[in-house]
């Protein structure tokens, strides 16, 4: 979701000519190069499994649209409420931002709770899924935008803004919340199926091994 975060709202930040350049521009095209590489790295086996992770992550993405934009939403309503300029580029920025530690805060809850199954710490096998120091440079750029645009100065005329309010919080929970919730994955896998790599012709969704992944009652 980070990755389609940046490729929903990149656009947004270029149209700012003056903010993205120079070094800024670099840093975020690297961070943008990192996330397109996100579905070889994921599945690096063969091409269908490339094809089939694209496929998948663009089901499980339709599922978390109307929660996605109403993050994007909040962040811009809260901005422009604060009376901020460069409003495109700096909820881009955010809202992106956003998705990146909710993506770090899945992976790090989806590893504790592997941990207790598999009795050692799965961070190393799945370090692929781990995107906290894309997120941390994210981070920068952020505060570097705060700084470039002035938001930083103590005597710029501008309202606080918390972005951790009610609006934007329940935004964050709901798409954790979907993220969490079995019934997502289950209804991307089901969508995605005819290109899975367990895919047979004359073996329906419901006897498949894609089905029983998320319907065992070890789930």
């Amino acid at each position: 979701m980070a990755r389609y975060a940046y490729l929903d709202y990149i656009k947004d930040i270029k149209a700012d000519k003056k903010f993205y350049r120079f070094e800024r521009k670099r840093d975020i095209n690297k961070i943008g190069e990192a996330l397109e590489k996100l579905p070889h790295r994921l599945m690096n086996v063969s091409r269908q499994n490339v094809t089939y992770m694209t496929i998948l992550c663009d089901n499980v993405e339709e599922l978390l649209q109307d929660n996605t934009e109403e993050l994007h939403k909040s962040i811009y309503i809260s901005l422009r409420n604060g009376k901020m300029k460069h409003l495109e580029c700096l909820s881009a920025l955010h809202f992106i931002s956003a998705m990146f530690q909710i993506s770090v805060l899945v992976y790090k809850q989806c590893c504790h709770d592997l941990a207790s199954k598999m009795g050692k710490d799965p961070t190393v096998i799945f370090s692929a899924y781990n995107l906290e120091e894309l997120s941390n440079k994210w981070v920068k750029i952020v505060d570097n935008a705060t700084v470039f645009y002035g938001y930083n100065k103590p005597n710029k005329k501008v309202e606080d803004v918390d972005l951790n309010n009610p609006r934007c919080i329940r935004a964050v929970d709901e798409i954790r919340k979907t993220y969490a919730d079995i019934e997502t994955i289950r209804i991307a896998l089901r969508k995605s199926y005819p290109w899975s790599i367990n895919y047979k012709e004359d073996v329906p969704y419901e006897e498949s091994a894609d089905y029983m992944m998320v319907h065992s009652k070890n789930k």
